[in-house]
């Protein structure tokens, strides 16, 4: 493996911390870890540090990170669960949305449907099935 130059890891939804040996590869020139879930203190190496600062982006959990001014000092920084806890609520507002959109969308078609018989009927002209629906 020490033939390895180059590892993308970037969009993979990979969590958890970066473990330490993954910042002991120093034959590593090109690591991106970027639009993942990862989360906690960045490990420090001398050549983990050098490698490109815009492999961490779109990892919104870790701290101490070279583009994310989050301080693992502060114990309020946010963690997966922290932002999973705010989501729930927002996926429970969309799930009734659809719920809400589905039933006005079937009372509409219904209503049409019904105020559409209602007009054939009136007006003598034979309704979708071919028969009149005078009554005599």
């Amino acid at each position: 493996m020490s033939g390895l130059e180059s590892l993308d890891l970037s969009s993979n939804a990979l969590s958890g911390e970066i473990p330490q040996t993954l910042a002991n590869l120093d034959f590593l020139g090109v690591l991106n870890r970027s639009y993942n879930n990862l989360s906690g203190k960045v490990p420090k190496s001398e050549h983990f540090d050098t490698l490109d600062r815009n492999g961490f982006y779109g990892n919104e959990f870790l701290c101490d990170a070279p583009d994310v001014k989050i301080s693992c000092d502060n114990n309020e920084y946010p963690t997966i669960e922290t932002s999973n806890e705010a989501s729930d609520g927002e996926e429970k507002f969309l799930i009734y949305g659809i719920i809400a959109m589905g039933y006005s969308c079937g009372f509409s078609v219904l209503f049409l449907s019904f105020s559409h018989q209602d007009l054939t009927a009136q007006s003598g002209f034979p309704g979708p099935s071919g028969f009149d629906h005078h009554q005599y």
